[in-house]
């Protein structure tokens, strides 16, 4: 939605190039006044992204006569050197460095999934610089299979709770993944 669309755009594809940029699609039909408008301008960011994170919801929008189960993330282009995809309490996929990486959601009472993909998306990038990551290390496997796990853990917290509530890093400290992260209490 505009003003928004553009000037996300316009930060996207002019960020610096030792910016790592994360695409995240999260198509909702019902916002887009224009599929074609909206397809030419995720195309646009979608050259400059480094991450492109989505979810089989998003892919079955944006690209309608692929099978389910078919290995949709190529339709994604050739720029992204990571492609996470998402569904629901499915493993996670993700493709990085020429290999695909499958993480499994561990079971946990779902409460609400709004904020479930934010928040993914959020620990992702987190999870990323705070081990001192960048975009080059992008095509290894093994960052991008932590990154995705760490991104489990705090998108599941935030299906226990009802609302788009995130983790706090103190929830987050000392599992695995977020070690790097210091100990804390609550706020308040």
């Amino acid at each position: 939605m505009e003003p928004v669309g553009t000037s996300t755009e316009r930060m996207a594809i002019s960020a610096p190039d030792g910016v790592t940029v994360m695409l995240d699609p999260n198509i909702r039909p019902r916002a887009i006044a224009s599929r074609q408008d909206h397809l030419d301008r995720l195309n646009r960011i979608m050259h400059r992204a480094d991450i492109v994170k989505t979810s089989t919801e998003d892919l079955a929008y944006l690209f309608p006569w692929s099978g389910r189960g078919r290995r949709r993330h190529s339709a994604a282009g050739q720029r992204p050197a990571c492609v996470v995809v998402t569904d629901g309490a499915a493993p996670v996929r993700a493709f990085a460095g020429g290999k695909q990486i499958r993480a499994d959601v561990p079971a946990a009472p779902v409460v609400d999934t709004v904020g479930a993909g934010d928040a993914f998306a959020g620990a992702f990038l987190t999870w990323w610089l705070g081990n001192g990551l960048s975009r080059s290390d992008l095509g290894d496997p093994e960052a991008v299979r932590g990154a995705t796990q760490a991104a489990i853990l705090a998108s599941v917290v935030t299906c226990t709770r009802r609302g788009a509530e995130p983790p706090w890093a103190y929830e987050l400290a000392g599992h695995d993944g977020w070690r790097w992260l210091p100990p804390g209490d609550p706020p308040g």
